[in-house]
């Protein structure tokens, strides 16, 4: 009987000792996600292409988050048109303090964000008729939705470039992205 009693009062001790931690430690304050994004620039011709981009963040609140983004972009535009031919290249580098709030709590979370900071952009444009080219540095916003499904995050934002290379810099983008840490 004695055999029995004490790994019984170790069991019946240690259970309540584990729940009890696991419920006293709390998530991580800050983290990190990173992923793919999809660009659309409006013009003549349309650009499309590919970027990427990394944000650190900081949770201030369980539903509020302020982050440091940085995000490039990489488009491409083709016209084709009888005796004419335009392309266009726009390269477009974001750095952006931001701040999002999750619209709901939950596993599946919509939100919506805001960041504004310096942008970098070229553009490069040339047909038939001659080229251009068009590079700076300027400030610019960035209004952000999307819906985060736990570690996987999908957002729309569009990079509104306002001063400096101005509206030839303008982009929609689409991010897939996923939490690192």
């Amino acid at each position: 009987m004695t055999r029995a009693v004490l790994p019984t009062l170790i069991v019946c001790l240690a259970l309540p000792l584990a729940a009890a931690a696991e419920e006293t430690t709390p998530p991580l304050p800050f983290g990190s996600r990173g992923g793919v994004t999809l660009g659309f620039a409006p013009g003549s011709p349309n650009a499309y292409g590919i970027g990427a981009t990394a944000e650190p963040y900081f949770k201030i609140m369980d539903q509020l988050r302020i982050s440091l983004r940085a995000e490039g972009l990489a488009l491409v535009g083709l016209d084709i048109g009888g005796s004419s031919v335009f392309a266009s290249l726009h390269v477009l580098v974001a750095v952006t303090p931001k701040i999002e709030f999750d619209i709901t709590s939950g596993d599946v979370r919509p939100f919506i964000g805001a960041g504004a900071g310096a942008y970098t952009a070229v553009v490069l444009a040339g047909g038939t008729g001659g080229a251009a080219a068009l590079a700076g540095t300027g400030f610019g916003a960035m209004p952000q939705i999307g819906i985060n499904f736990g570690g996987f995050r999908i957002a729309a934002q569009y990079h509104a470039v306002l001063t400096g290379p101005g509206s030839a810099a303008n982009a929609l983008s689409l991010e897939l992205s996923g939490r690192f840490f």
